[in-house]
């Protein structure tokens, strides 16, 4: 037990925002001989640090996997279905089991994978695929007439914020650890009803299209019916299709390029890198992400609702 309690008490104080050094010097203060090592203090300072919760060993080789009960499988589940974007340490920390156990519920309990960064189920059931064509069709049929009428028309709605003509003031950013919800969301949708009536007189009455995921939080009670008031139509998505959402195969991908390898101060000159990086982009990048979605809705014809593999 004695180790446990050493680790609640790293854990407590990293969460206070002491660094290593001083969580060794104040333990060896209280604990004196019996003070665990640097390198225990500093490993689980690390641990913490980056999201861990757990104060367990994790389950070692040979012995029963806890994580592989129900429970856990279903906890998993409800995780990523919330937000499919979360990364295997991300999940390993929010459930307290290791990266190999995370993989393997994801892998051999709810088979699923990754696409366009997003865990989706690796083998799709007939009627997805079916819903992914129709969607696919859909979307062409509204582009067949004139492409450049539904650039006009559609707006993409990001989970992460939106795009307008004034990106600094319309912006939104998700706090580490803040929950997305029907209401936040409304909220988001309320922002943008706004920001279009400000930056783009008559849109409102000419109408607007969202395209957005199926998350849940989309879907949710409160959000329809910010939709419905608002006046805003939701373009048809298919569930389980990060590939053909231009936000997730195009704007996120092409962000997390520029950004990689950079390291930043503070939050704030996350924000900076990023809006530095909408703000260097005219008309024309924003659009050859929907031109690209018009490729890949005939694409995942072609492939009878299959995944479209990463392209270039």
């Amino acid at each position: 037990m004695e180790k446990i309690e050493h680790r609640a008490v790293i854990k407590f104080l990293t969460k206070q925002g002491k660094n290593a050094q001083t969580i060794l010097n104040e333990m060896e203060t209280v604990y004196g001989e019996q003070c665990p090592s640097k390198s225990m203090i500093y490993k689980w300072h690390g641990l913490f640090k980056h999201g861990r919760e757990s104060i367990e060993d994790d389950p070692r080789s040979g012995r029963p996997v806890e994580a592989t009960t129900s429970d856990i499988v279903e906890k998993v589940e409800k995780i990523v279905l919330e937000d499919t974007r979360l990364k295997k340490k991300q999940l390993s920390a929010l459930v307290g089991v290791s990266d190999t156990t995370i993989l393997r519920i994801l892998h051999d309990h709810l088979g699923m994978t990754k696409v366009s960064a997003r865990w989706v189920p690796r083998m799709l059931t007939p009627l997805q695929k079916q819903q992914r064509v129709e969607a696919s069709k859909h979307f062409l049929e509204l582009c067949s007439d004139d492409p450049g009428s539904i650039w006009s028309e559609l707006l993409p709605a990001m989970k992460h914020g939106f795009i307008t003509s004034s990106l600094r003031d319309n912006t939104d950013y998700k706090e580490k650890g803040r929950t997305i919800t029907g209401e936040y969301y409304a909220t988001i949708l309320e922002k943008l009803k706004d920001a279009i009536k400000e930056k783009r007189r008559g849109k409102l009455t000419k109408g607007v299209l969202l395209l957005q995921d199926n998350a849940p939080v989309h879907k949710s009670k409160v959000a329809m019916a910010a939709l419905h008031t608002h006046g805003f139509e939701s373009l048809v998505h298919p569930p389980y299709s990060p590939d053909l959402a231009p936000s997730d195969f195009y704007l996120f991908p092409n962000l997390k390029k520029d950004l990689r390898g950079r390291k930043f101060s503070d939050d704030n000159e996350v924000k900076e890198a990023i809006l530095a990086h909408f703000e260097g982009k005219d008309k024309k990048y924003f659009y050859d992400g929907l031109e690209k979605l018009i490729h890949r809705s005939n694409k995942c014809i072609q492939l009878k609702g299959d995944y479209i593999e990463k392209e270039k």
